[in-house]
C-alpha cells in the first residue's frame, strides 16, 4: 500500500468518524431539543388543564353556594312565617280575651243602668201608688162613690 492510498484511507476514516461524530452530536442535540420542546408543551399542556378544572371548580363552588343560599333563605323565611303565625295566633288569643273582658264590662255597665232604670220606674211607680193609696185615705166617701 502506497503512502498516499494510506493516506486517503486514513481520511476516509476520519471523514466517517467525523461524520459518525456529527451525526452523534446531531442526535444527542436534537434528542434534548425534543425533550425540553415536549418538557414545554406538556408543562403549557398541565397550565391548561390546571386552569380549566379550576374554572369548572369555581363554576361548581358557585352554583353550589348559590344552591345553598337559596336553601338557607327558604328555611329562615320558613321560620319566620312560623314565627308570624305563631305571634298572631297569640295575638288572636289575646284579642279574644280583651274583646271578651271589654264586651262583659259593657254588658255589666249596661245592665247597672237599666238595673237602675228599671228601679227609678219602680221608686217611681210606688210613689204614684202611695200617693194614689194616700189620696183614698183622705179622700171623702162621697167622692170615692162618684168614681
Amino acid at each position: 500500500m502506497t503512502r498516499s492510498a494510506a493516506i486517503q484511507k486514513l481520511e476516509l476514516t476520519r471523514d466517517e468518524a467525523l461524520r459518525e461524530a456529527a451525526l452523534r452530536i446531531q442526535r444527542v442535540w436534537r434528542g434534548y431539543h425534543a425533550r425540553t420542546k415536549w418538557r414545554r408543551v406538556r408543562h403549557a399542556l398541565i397550565r391548561v388543564q390546571n386552569r380549566y378544572r379550576g374554572k369548572v371548580q369555581r363554576r361548581n363552588y358557585l352554583r353550589m353556594r348559590d344552591a345553598i343560599n337559596a336553601i338557607v333563605a327558604l328555611y329562615r323565611a320558613y321560620r319566620a312565617r312560623n314565627r308570624y303565625n305563631k305571634q298572631r295566633a297569640a295575638a288572636v288569643v289575646v284579642q279574644r280575651f280583651i274583646r271578651g273582658h271589654l264586651a262583659r264590662k259593657r254588658y255589666r255597665a249596661l245592665r247597672e243602668r237599666v238595673e237602675y232604670m228599671q228601679a227609678a220606674i219602680r221608686v217611681s211607680l210606688a210613689i204614684r201608688v202611695l200617693h194614689g193609696l194616700h189620696a183614698d185615705q183622705t179622700e171623702s166617701p162621697e167622692a170615692r162613690a162618684q168614681r
